[in-house]
């Protein structure tokens, strides 16, 4: 029931991003990822719903046709089957919740 940042493993991805994927609830789950000035997560669909709130720095985040330079307080809503990609401005921290829960690769 509880879940402590400092003992989540971190994942490099080797591509300037380095992820924590929290403990899953029954139908979500939450993505932690600090990205360095530039880095890149290139375009992809996932059948899952992902929200996302940015909590330091910047993300020039696509979805779909749309795009947007979005900042720390700022959020975003990815629907299910969208390509979206995104790009920090400067080193970036911020949030994903996805529902129901995606399971990742690292």
């Amino acid at each position: 029931m509880f879940c402590y940042h400092d003992e989540i493993k971190k994942h490099d991805q080797g591509d300037g991003t380095i992820r924590q994927s929290f403990p899953r609830g029954t139908n979500m789950n939450i993505l932690h990822s600090v990205l360095e000035d530039g880095a890149l997560v290139k375009s992809h669909t996932h059948h899952e719903e992902q929200m996302g709130y940015i909590i330091k720095g910047s993300l020039e985040v696509t979805i779909g046709d749309e795009k947007a330079v979005l900042k720390a307080g700022d959020a975003y809503s990815v629907p299910p089957d969208i390509p979206h990609s995104f790009e920090a401005i400067g080193l970036t921290e911020a949030i994903d919740v996805f529902n129901p829960i995606h399971i990742f690769d690292f």
